[in-house]
């Protein structure tokens, strides 16, 4: 097996596109040892997929995605490229909702499945999300600056 198909076996296609990383994360980004030693899986996909990563360079993710490991969803930037990036697209401190980084749903679809009758499972499924995140949202929990919620 080569390193490219090793390395996809840890992935799934997601219904926005993105190439997610399935295999350990840590602080939202995929980690992997394939090709020697623990890395963040994106810089490991670009490798694989595209070629070295020049010193000094970041691999950003143009989906905003960090688990999202498809080569044709990064770039390579600066870190100061990384940061305008960042703030450009509303993720800086304080971003909430739809506006933060990691955000998987928009305001208008929290908003139906705090209305939505699914259960807490058939809701994960149809979202692509965790049943513990659609628990969080209909708690309260998360996605809090929307106001009203439902509690089961």
């Amino acid at each position: 097996m080569t390193p490219r198909e090793k390395f996809l076996l840890k992935t799934k296609r997601m219904p926005n596109g993105c190439l997610e990383w399935q295999g350990f994360c840590h602080r939202g980004y995929g980690r992997t040892r394939i090709g020697g030693g623990s890395r963040r899986a994106h810089r490991a996909a670009w490798e694989l997929f595209v070629g070295p990563i020049p010193e000094g360079s970041n691999v950003l993710h143009r989906c905003d995605n960090p688990p999202c490991v498809d080569h044709q969803h990064l770039f390579l930037g600066t870190q100061i490229a990384n940061i305008e990036d960042r703030v450009e697209k509303g993720r800086s401190k304080g971003a909430a909702g739809e506006r933060h980084g990691r955000a998987r749903l928009t305001d208008d679809e929290v908003q139906a499945l705090r209305s939505s009758t699914e259960t807490n499972s058939e809701a994960a499924m149809r979202l692509g999300i965790s049943y513990h995140t659609v628990w969080d949202i209909r708690r309260g929990r998360s996605w809090r600056h929307l106001g009203d919620h439902h509690a089961d």
